[in-house]
């Protein structure tokens, strides 16, 4: 029994690598710059459903498609505030992604602050 759970928790983590790698061939063909914001933006989606579920008392099958229109929401004002007028030149474009990680640091901040008072 343990085998075959062991064998379905490393599919499925295996799975999440291979869609993170997918998501960093993506972002390089679409933009030829090496986007260094993607495992920032991670992050940022998973303490999001986390937050969803312990601070908001969503059900896990509810957070989920929650947490996917709220990343994408995420992601569409950071295209329209900080990639896109940064240009074309692929340098400017990898320090405004530095600036994103900050940005989102101090989201995951404030989320991990709120799941810890609500678990307070």
């Amino acid at each position: 029994m343990q085998f075959l759970q062991l064998l379905v928790s490393g599919i499925s983590q295996g799975c999440i690598y291979g869609l993170i790698a997918l998501g960093f061939v993506l972002i390089y063909k679409a933009t030829e710059a090496v986007s260094f914001a993607q495992g920032e933006l991670m992050m940022l989606g998973a303490f999001c459903g986390l937050a969803l579920m312990t601070v908001l008392g969503f059900p896990f099958w509810l957070a989920v498609p929650a947490t996917i229109v709220a990343m994408g929401l995420f992601g569409v004002v950071l295209e329209r505030i900080v990639i896109r007028p940064s240009g074309t030149e692929p340098l400017i474009r990898v320090m405004a992604e530095g600036d994103d990680e900050k940005l989102v640091h101090a989201v995951v901040k404030d989320i991990v602050g709120a799941v810890k008072k609500a678990a307070a």
